[in-house]
């Protein structure tokens, strides 16, 4: 149920963040340069967000059932990601907003990360303590 419900608020957030990206980046910064950088962040984040409310609500109910040592390596999975990809992209001098696709990336290596573990759980094939 969490999850279903945090899946659905963060989707109107999205569609919001879709719609109002300009207007959103032109009030919280005062560079009009530095706002037309981060109104195109706000639509590469925007389709991410269910993502990260549906690993959020599934690592939360990992870590309550006693797995906290998945959520560790998610997250430090996700930093490797990020950190390895975004090098990359400053290294071939991409634009900065291939930058913001390291958070795509990212959520993407989570979810497969996610389903994994679940599957794993619900399939008999793991428990909790692996």
């Amino acid at each position: 149920r969490t999850a279903i419900l945090s899946v659905s608020s963060l989707s109107v957030l999205a569609i919001l963040f879709i719609a109002y990206s300009d207007v959103l980046a032109r009030a919280l910064l005062e560079n009009d340069y530095v706002a037309a950088i981060t109104a195109p962040y706000f639509r590469y984040l925007a389709p991410i967000l269910p993502l990260m409310a549906a690993e959020n609500a599934v690592t939360g109910a990992l870590r309550g059932m006693g797995d906290t040592g998945f959520a560790l390596r998610s997250t430090v999975t996700g930093i490797a990601v990020r950190l390895l990809a975004g090098g990359v992209f400053v290294w071939l001098e991409y634009p900065v907003e291939w930058l913001f696709s390291t958070l795509f990336l990212d959520y993407l290596v989570k979810l497969f990360l996610v389903s994994r573990r679940l599957w794993q759980l619900t399939s008999g094939r793991s428990d909790i303590s692996d």
